[in-house]
C-alpha cells in the first residue's frame, strides 16, 4: 500500500482531488494534503510518503524547489507537477530534475490517475529486478550472528552478567561496548502467515533478509542488534546514533524526536518487507532504556503489547509509550522466568544453586506489599511444574517422595478424562479472558475516534489530529480502524459529514455557508459539490424535498 500528497496553494484544488479519485483502487492508502512547500516538507518527516503531486508556481516555495529538496533528503520519492502555465523551460526543468510527470491545469481526473498509475506500476517494476534482498545467503561469518542472538536472548531471558564479562563478550562478537552506555529500544516482529509456507531453510533466508533490510532502512541513524525470541519472534535492539540524527533533524533531536523517526523508519521498513518478500511482519516498538539493565522488563512489556494491542491482527505497527501501556495489576516475580530456570537446576544436579533460587524467589515474595496470595500461587504452580518434571525425567515413584504432596493435587479428578476436560475448560476460560480484553481495547479505541469526530467537527479532524489525540500512529489507526469497523477511516468520516449535513437540512434552519461551517468545510462550493457527490442531489434540493 502507498501514501501519497497533494501540494497545492489553493485549498480548494487539494481537497478535491483528495476526495474525488478512487484511491483504494489504486493502491493508496493514506492521503495526505498540504498547502505550502514547508508543510509538505514537515509530513514528509513524519511519514513514508511515496509520490508527491505539487503545483509548480506557490508563494515562498516553487514546485521545483520543493522537488529539489526532497530529492537531496529522500531517495525513492516520484514526483508529479501540476502547472496552469504550458512553458517548456518548465517542462524542461522537471525533466532534468527527473520528474514522474508533468500535467496541466485544470486537471482532467483521468490524466492524474493514468499518470499515478504510470509511477505505482515503475515503482513495481524496479522492486521486481531489485532481488538482491531476496538472493541473500549466508556470509563467512554466518555462526557471528547466531551467537549474537544468543547472547541477546539470554538477555531478553534475564540473564544477568558481570560488566567486565559482558564487555568481553561484545567484543568477541563485534558489538560495541557501546552499548552499555547508551539506551536502546526493542522491535519485536512477528511474520504472519504467508511464511508457514516456507521450509525451515528458504524461511532462515526470508529472515536474513529481513534482517538486511532493517540494516538498510535504519542506517546510518540507529545500530542494529538482531535474535530471535523462544517464541519464534524476530527481536531487534536499536540505539540511536544522535550524531547523524542531529545533521538531520538539527535541534529537534530530543527523544521524543528520536522515537518519532524510529517509528517512521520502522514504517518503511514494513513496508519494504512487502514489496521485497512478499510478505507481512507486525511490529511492536518499545520506549528507550537502559541496557541490559531494562533489557528484560522492555521484552516483556512488548509481548504484553502484542496481546493487548496486536493480537490477532495483520501488518500492523504499535509503538509503545509510559502513557500507552498500562501494567498489569499484580507484581510479577521476576525469579519465576528469568534463567537459570529451578527445573533446569534439578535437571542438571545444581543443588546449591536450586537452593539459591528458591531463597530468591521467597525473598522477592516476602518483600511484596500487595498481591500476595497471587504471586503464592504462581511460585506453588511454579515450583510444584519444575518438581514434577524432574520427578518424571528421573523416573521417581510418587510412593517414594512426592505421593502425598501430589496427591492434594490430583484428589479431585477420579479419571483422565477428568483431568483433560478440567485442562481443555481452563486453557478456553483463558483464551476467553484474553481476546475479550484485546476486543474491549479496539473497541475503546473506535469509540475514541468517533467522540472527537463528532465533537471536533468544525475543526481539525485530520488523521493526524485524530491519532495524535488517542496517542497512536495515523497509519496503525487507520488499519486498526479499517480492519475493526470495515471502511477506511476517511470513508466514515466523508459519510458523517453527509449524514451530518442531512440532518441539519431537514432539521434546522441554518444557511448552506452555515451547515459548511459546521462541517468543518472552508468553502460552499466545495461542500455543495461533494454533498451532490454522495446524494446525488443539491443541498438545496434535498432540504425542498424534505
Amino acid at each position: 500500500m502507498y501514501q501519497i500528497m497533494f501540494v497545492d496553494d489553493e485549498v480548494s484544488v487539494a481537497n478535491s482531488l483528495e476526495t474525488i479519485l478512487p484511491w483504494d483502487t489504486l493502491g493508496i492508502e493514506i492521503v495526505h494534503k498540504a498547502y505550502s512547500g514547508s508543510e509538505a516538507l514537515e509530513l514528509l518527516n513524519r511519514h513514508p510518503i511515496d509520490i508527491i503531486v505539487t503545483d509548480i508556481r506557490m508563494p515562498e516555495m516553487s514546485g521545483i524547489e520543493l522537488s529539489e529538496t526532497i530529492h537531496k533528503r529522500w531517495k525513492h520519492k516520484d514526483i508529479i507537477f501540476l502547472t496552469g502555465h504550458s512553458d517548456f523551460d518548465y517542462a524542461k526543468h522537471a525533466i532534468q530534475i527527473q520528474a514522474a510527470d508533468y500535467i496541466l491545469k485544470p486537471v482532467a481526473n483521468d490524466d492524474l490517475l493514468q499518470a499515478i498509475r504510470d509511477v505505482i506500476h515503475r515503482k513495481e517494476q524496479n522492486q521486481l529486478r531489485d532481488t538482491a534482498f531476496q538472493k541473500a545467503v549466508h556470509t563467512l561469518n554466518e555462526h557471528l550472528p547466531l551467537m549474537q542472538a544468543f547472547l541477546l536472548n539470554e538477555l531478553l531471558q534475564g540473564r544477568k552478567y558481570d560488566r567486565d564479562i559482558l564487555v568481553k563478550k561484545l567484543e568477541m562478537m563485534k558489538l560495541s561496548a557501546d552499548w552499555l552506555n547508551d539506551s536502546a529500544a526493542l522491535l519485536l516482529v512477528r511474520t504472519e502467515n504467508d511464511f508457514a509456507k516456507y521450509d525451515p531453510y528458504d524461511l532462515s533466508l526470508l529472515e536474513f533478509s529481513i534482517a538486511n533490510i532493517a540494516d538498510e532502512i535504519f542506517s546510518p541513524y540507529f545500530q542494529l542488534w538482531h535474535g530471535k525470541d523462544v517464541h519464534e519472534y524476530m527481536v531487534i535492539l536499536a540505539r540511536p546514533n544522535r550524531d547523524k540524527i542531529e545533521e538531520v533533524l538539527g535541534n529537534r533531536a530530543d527523544d521524543e524526536a528520536i522515537d518519532k523517526m524510529l517509528e517512521k523508519l520502522a514504517l518503511e521498513w514494513q513496508k519494504n518487507i512487502n514489496v521485497y518478500t512478499k510478505s507481512s511482519i507486525s511490529v511492536i516498538i518499545s520506549p528507550f532504556g537502559s541496557f541490559p539493565e531494562e533489557l528484560s522488563s522492555l521484552y516483556d512489556r512488548c509481548m504484553t503489547g502484542f496481546r493487548k494491542r496486536i493480537g490477532n491482527g495483520q501488518e500492523l505497527l504499535f509503538a509503545l509509550t509510559e502513557a500507552s501501556f498500562e501494567r498489569e495489576e499484580s507484581q510479577v516475580i521476576k525469579g519465576i522466568t528469568e534463567p537459570p530456570l529451578l527445573h533446569h537446576l534439578l535437571e542438571s544436579g545444581k543443588w546449591e544453586e536450586a537452593e539459591n533460587k528458591l531463597n530468591d524467589l521467597f525473598n522477592q515474595l516476602g518483600g511484596e506489599k500487595s498481591g500476595s496470595a497471587e504471586s503464592m500461587l504462581n511460585v506453588y504452580l511454579s515450583c510444584a511444574s519444575a518438581f514434577s518434571y524432574v520427578q518424571h525425567k528421573n523416573a521417581i515413584s510418587y510412593d517414594e517422595i512426592l505421593q502425598r504432596e501430589m496427591s492434594r493435587l490430583l484428589k479431585q479428578f477420579s479419571s483422565a478424562e477428568q483431568l483433560r476436560l478440567w485442562a481443555m475448560n481452563l486453557l478456553g476460560q483463558i483464551r476467553i479472558s484474553i481476546e475479550q480484553d484485546e476486543s474491549h481495547t479496539r473497541f475503546s479505541l473506535i469509540q475514541q475516534v468517533q467522540r472527537f469526530i463528532a465533537n471536533n467537527l468544525k475543526h481539525d479532524v485530520s488523521l493526524q489530529a485524530i491519532a495524535d489525540h488517542v496517542g497512536l500512529h495515523p497509519a496503525y489507526l487507520s488499519r486498526i480502524y479499517k480492519a475493526v469497523q470495515g471502511e477506511s477511516l476517511s470513508a466514515y468520516l466523508y459519510r458523517y459529514r453527509m449524514e451530518e449535513a442531512a440532518r441539519l437540512l431537514t432539521e434546522t434552519e441554518l444557511k448552506i455557508y452555515e451547515i459548511t461551517e459546521k462541517l468543518g468545510y472552508q468553502y460552499a462550493p466545495y461542500f455543495i459539490k461533494v454533498f451532490k457527490q454522495y446524494f446525488g442531489v443539491t443541498p438545496q434540493e434535498y432540504r425542498d424535498k424534505s
